[in-house]
């Protein structure tokens, strides 16, 4: 820098802005404070100008020092663009050769990408050839393993091999080669072949399984590891597989047949005659000498008991089992045989599923042995006379169906619906035997045995107590109407039988027989039918204790019965025109004889009632009878005495309700 230039510089400054500037920055307060320790101003300046002057001088030497440097450094500069120029010049040219190079490797991809694709055709071509050589290669050991080699699981592998050539000759391009003819001709020859031999297998295994029963499971476990031979053998020939087909149904159906046909043989062989017998509600005449001398219920009703066949009932699908010779409820013979029939029509249809791929087999299979079944069933139903035998079968029939639904197995549906439906028949024409029997039963021999309960009784709360165990949600609609029939006509007989008795032991006969069978059914839980008879019991029961009390205290109740319309509530007396000598005979009468007519009551109720508890009860409830009318006497008689005090004095000493309740309690709590 020269010393015209630093001039300028000095020039261009403002010294007196600067001197402003300087006084008011000596007004600042840390600036006065200095500024007030006496501090010569001028004299500093003058020091600092001087020295500011120095250090001018010192850094323009310093500078004019450096102008060589930075001469030679800016020649350094421009040798340096002269480099970079050329090297971009170097630059260009190399890019312009990669774009040639990319041009050639593009070229070259292709080429190599069209020789990738030839290859890969010439691969394919080969392949297809090789399979087209080995697939059109039919070689003598190939023809003799496809028509003479034995039929089994490495028969399997023989027919893969043949089935993969049919396959392969079914393409559009081979069909297109004229000289395949043969080669197809000769694959369908051997085709047919095959189909022969397996179908020879079929009815040969088919044989196996008849013959040798035993060996059974292995027959057919050999038979599935097979199951591919009959897919080919239906796809060759739906002639041959359908004769196969038919064979093996001939041949399984009629061994069936014939198992089940001996073993329903056996059921009634083996089977108890109690269910055949000709027995209804109304005892045979011959039954009344043992019912008269009150042989216990289980005796008499003993053919519409459950019985042991309550343990088929507890499990009415037990395990199949063979029974042996001996005599059996018919019950527990026909759950063995359906277990069995349903057991072999599962096992048969889950084998023809897996083998021969069909739901309908076993549907031919079995519905000869159905219809078979139905008729047998059809001629034994004729001859069973017991309702509860054919409730159990009707409750067995439905078990196996319900198993049968879980196992997805439906071939027999329609047997059992049948089954069911003749059972259902048959229960509903020997119900309306019984109400028959019962409607045509002469009156005197329901009441041969005078008021106590009677066979009659016994054997209905038998056969309707095992009737109710029976019911389920599935067969009430067709039980309970019959149960409830049978019921109503039992108790119209007894209604009728009972007018034949003397009044005072018509309705103790309706209460006794009654009782019996409410106990009974009450044993099974509460039901609508229990309810029907403690109705019937607890209306004769009322009309016992009104003609009881009538006996015995008849102008008392004849009285009150006058004056109250209804003694049941509170209501005063609606007639008074009553005597008052009358009424004081009838007080009078009544507080001496009460007493001894209550205990000849007390007495008769162990005559007249069977049922211990239900007399005692009775008894109580002529007791509170008894009380009631008194009260409304006692009350007649206060509501007279208020219209004429002087006539019924004796009121006051009538018989208090306290000691009438004393004296009756005393005798109903002894009793």
């Amino acid at each position: 820098m020269s010393d015209e230039s630093f001039s300028d510089v000095i020039d261009d400054i403002n010294f007196d802005e600067m001197e402003n500037d300087i006084l008011n920055f000596a007004n600042e307060p840390s600036v006065k404070s200095y500024l007030e320790l006496g501090v010569d101003l001028k004299n500093y300046k003058n020091q600092i100008s001087t020295e500011l002057s120095a250090a001018q001088q010192a850094s323009i030497q310093d500078y004019l020092k450096q102008i060589p440097y930075v001469t030679a450094l800016s020649n350094d500069l421009n040798k340096c663009d002269e480099t970079l120029q050329s090297m971009e010049d170097r630059l260009k040219l190399f890019n312009e050769s990669l774009s040639q190079m990319s041009y050639y490797i593009n070229s070259i991809q292709t080429k190599s990408q069209e020789i990738t694709q030839k290859l890969k055709n010439r691969k394919e071509y080969e392949a297809l050839l090789g399979e087209f050589t080995r697939s059109i290669a039919i070689t003598p050991e190939f023809v003799r393993e496809v028509t003479e080699s034995p039929v089994g699981i490495d028969y399997v592998q023989t027919i893969l091999q043949l089935e993969k050539k049919i396959q392969f000759s079914t393409r559009k391009e081979i069909k297109d080669i004229n000289s395949s003819q043969d080669f197809l001709m000769t694959l369908n020859r051997l085709r047919l072949r095959a189909a022969e031999n397996i179908k020879n297998w079929i009815i040969e295994k088919t044989l196996e399984l008849v013959m040798y029963p035993e060996s059974q499971p292995i027959t057919q476990e050999n038979m599935l590891r097979c199951h591919k031979l009959v897919e080919f053998m239906k796809e060759s020939s739906l002639e041959i597989d359908k004769m196969c087909r038919t064979n093996y149904i001939e041949n399984i159906s009629r061994y069936y047949q014939e198992m089940f046909y001996n073993l329903w043989k056996g059921v009634l062989r083996k089977m108890s005659q109690a269910p055949l017998q000709s027995d209804t509600l109304a005892p045979q005449q011959q039954y009344f000498s043992f019912f008269s001398r009150r042989k216990n219920t289980g005796e008499n009703t003993s053919f519409f008991s459950l019985g042991d066949r309550q343990k088929v009932l507890n499990n009415l699908l037990l395990p199949s089992a063979d029974i042996p010779e001996g005599s059996f409820s018919l019950e527990f013979l026909m759950q063995n045989f359906y277990m069995k029939y349903i057991n072999k029509v599962t096992e048969e249809h889950d084998f023809i599923a897996a083998f021969w791929a069909d739901n309908v087999m076993a549907f031919s299979i079995f519905s000869p042995i159905s219809k078979q079944i139905e008729m047998s069933m059809e001629q034994l139903l004729l001859k069973i006379n017991d309702p509860v035998c054919v409730s159990i079968l009707l409750r067995i029939i439905s078990a196996h169906r319900q198993e049968l639904n879980r196992r997805r197995v439906n071939c027999i549906d329609q047997h059992l619906n049948s089954i069911e439906m003749s059972l259902l028949m048959r229960f509903r024409l020997i119900i309306q035997n019984n109400i028959s029997a019962l409607e045509s039963t002469d009156l005197s021999a329901v009441i041969e045995t005078g008021h106590f309960a009677n066979a009659f009784a016994r054997r209905f709360s038998e056969f309707a107590s095992s009737i109710s165990k029976l019911i389920t949600p599935a067969n009430e609609d067709n039980l309970v109407p019959y149960l409830d029939d049978t019921a109503a006509t039992f108790c119209q007989l007894f209604e009728r039988a009972s007018k034949k008795l003397p009044v005072e032991k018509s309705d103790a006969f309706l209460i006794n027989n009654f009782i019996v069978v409410a106990n009974v059914l009450r044993q099974n839980g509460r039901t609508t039918l229990t309810q029907l008879f403690d109705a019937k019991h607890d209306d004769a029961c009322a009309r016992f204790v009104e003609i009881c009390i009538q006996n015995h205290f008849g102008d008392l109740v004849s009285t009150v019965k006058s004056a109250y319309p209804n003694i049941e509530n509170m209501n005063p007396p609606t007639k008074t025109n009553f005597g008052p000598t009358v009424l004081m005979r009838i007080a009078n009468d009544f507080k001496e004889n009460h007493s001894a007519e209550m205990k000849t009551i007390a007495d008769s109720m162990l005559t007249l009632f069977g049922d211990f508890t239900d007399g005692r009860n009775i008894l109580r409830n002529i007791a509170k009878r008894t009380v009631l009318y008194w009260t409304k006497f006692e009350q007649l008689a206060k509501a007279i005495m208020e219209k004429d005090p002087n006539s019924m004095r004796w009121v006051n000493s009538m018989l208090s309700i306290q000691q009438l309740v004393l004296d009756i309690r005393l005798l109903t709590e002894s009793f």
